[in-house]
Order: structure tokens, then sequence, then C-alpha cells
């Protein structure tokens, strides 16, 4: 699904002009009853875009799956935890990090069954 270093916007990209579109012949493939999303990590480490934004890109990668695949349940993975906390942008990543995840297991908690949140820092 998605390429290693790819954001929110290009995983997006991929589902809308791609994987899910009606032209791809792989649609039709495409149908997998549980969706593990480990997203989000990649935004943080790469881009300028506060904790929101990238909650709201995850969140929309979400509802495309949803929409187009409406018995699918989808497993939000935390975000992978960072290296070290050695500098202060390790800390405010790990700060981002938990913020995200709270974001996530809100969402996946109020999806009746068809979202789930997974903490591997448990």
């Amino acid at each position: 699904l998605g390429v290693s270093q790819d954001t929110c916007p290009q995983i997006l990209y991929r589902l809308q002009n791609g994987i899910l579109s009606a032209e791809s012949r792989e649609n039709e493939k495409l149908q997998p009853s549980i969706w593990w999303l480990i997203i989000g990590r990649n935004d943080v480490l790469t881009t300028t875009c506060s904790t929101q934004a990238i909650l709201a890109g995850i969140l929309q990668v979400v509802s495309t799956i949803m929409t187009e695949r409406t018995n699918a349940v989808i497993v939000l993975n935390s975000i992978v935890p960072f290296a070290s906390l050695t500098s202060t942008a390790d800390a405010a990543n790990m700060a981002a990090a938990a913020v995200l995840d709270r974001g996530m297991a809100c969402f996946a908690a109020g999806q009746y069954g068809r979202g789930e949140f997974v903490n591997v820092t448990d």
C-alpha cells in the first residue's frame, strides 16, 4: 500500500488514484477484511505539519478506506517509538507521537467494531 518514507498525503494519493480508484484493475483484487495501518511516523519526522494536521491526514486515509471497503476493519498501529530521547527533537517527536496515539485511539473507540487501535509501546 505504502512505500518507505511515504507520508499521509502520499498514501491518500495512492488510495484515491490507484489502489482503490474505480479505474484500477487492482481495485477488485485488494479486498482484505482487515487493514493494518502503520501511519504517521514519517509525517512527524519529515514534515513541519502540526499534530492536528497529521491526525487529520491519518483519519482521511482511514475514512477513504472505510468508504471504499465498507466491510473492512481498520487497525491503527500506534506511532512506532523513536530511537532515543537524547535530543530535544526526539523529545518533541515523542510528544507528537503521544498526541497522535491518543487521537487514533479515540477515533478507533468510536467506530463500533470497524476500528481498532493497537499500542505497540505498552
